[in-house]
């Protein structure tokens, strides 16, 4: 049976109901009126066993409230990181064991867990020990240009004085 999806199967007439569609039966040996409250509602709720892990170390995520024998996915988003799935059990609970990359940035993280049929909850965990944050400034490398172009914008007047100079002493020997 399909999750919250009602059967029934009296003598010769069969129904089915689903999202709260009302069934009427009609048999030669009972005949009555049925409602049906459709699929049942998944609401997960996702916990960690600690709110901060270090980059590269564990993180244990636990899912609760979720539809029997579920199969969700946990991401850890601001720099998008799949960690791994985790299946509920019977009873719409489970959890795993994931490592969080080491590469990921240091900060407030959010792990998001999702099955395929769109139900997902998510809660925050802070990275700590990981890379550099992007909001960082970019270190300086390479040298100071400045009085390389001060220097070589003097040379350049420099050199159009000389020619001005020259110009003008041209001048004066051919007049």
């Amino acid at each position: 049976m399909k999750r919250g999806w009602i059967r029934w199967s009296i003598g010769p007439v069969a129904a089915v109901a689903s999202a709260g569609a009302g069934v009427v039966f009609a048999s030669p040996l009972w005949a009555g009126t049925a409602s049906a409250y459709g699929p049942t509602a998944c609401t997960p709720s996702v916990s960690t066993g600690s709110s901060s892990v270090a980059a590269g170390g564990s993180i244990t995520v636990s899912v609760t409230g979720s539809c029997t024998s579920d199969t969700f996915t946990a991401v850890l988003h601001s720099t998008s990181a799949t960690l791994g799935t985790l299946t509920t059990g019977t009873n719409g609970t489970g959890s795993a064991t994931f490592t969080v990359p080491s590469n990921l940035t240091s900060g407030t993280h959010t792990l998001t867990v999702s099955d395929p049929n769109g139900n997902s909850a998510s809660t925050t965990v802070t990275v700590t020990g990981g890379a550099a944050s992007s909001s960082a400034p970019l270190p300086i490398t390479g040298t100071d240009s400045a009085p390389l172009v001060a220097i070589g914008a003097a040379a350049v007047g420099f050199g159009g004085l000389l020619v001005l100079g020259a110009r003008r002493r041209r001048r004066h020997q051919f007049s």
